[in-house]
């Protein structure tokens, strides 16, 4: 009697399952790889962003509490800063003010402007 011999291996339709499942895995993983360095850029970007117009802010800021403008070479390079004084009116009133209010526009390279109105007190001013 002979012995029927049975071969071993994997069907047809086995490996192609398989290599859609690794695949699967494989395009979702570098899927994730991707959209992580991406988002890891825009928020390192975003927070020099931040950065770089929180420190324009605090110095304009600074120096417009004591009645000055802030130092060309304090700032950073490419921005600008400009001020002007709004006055308090009052029809037909008489008004102690204290202070006065100053209106910032604050302008840097890749950062989009933003402006704040900020009240001094006069005895800070000059």
């Amino acid at each position: 009697m002979a012995k029927k011999l049975r071969q071993r291996g994997f069907t047809l339709l086995e490996v192609l399952v398989a290599t859609t499942i690794v695949g699967l895995v494989f395009g979702g993983v570098f899927s994730a790889i991707v959209v992580a360095r991406d988002l890891g850029f825009r928020t390192q970007r975003a927070f020099s962003r931040d950065t770089k117009l929180r420190y324009l802010a605090n110095t304009a800021i600074l120096y417009a509490r004591y009645g000055d403008k802030a130092p060309k070479q304090l700032l950073p390079e490419n921005s600008r800063v400009d001020d002007e004084e709004i006055a308090l009116e009052f029809s037909e009133e008489t008004v102690i003010q204290t202070g006065k209010l100053e209106r910032l526009h604050l302008e840097a390279e890749n950062v989009e402007p933003v402006s704040a109105i900020i009240w001094v007190k006069y005895r800070y001013i000059k």
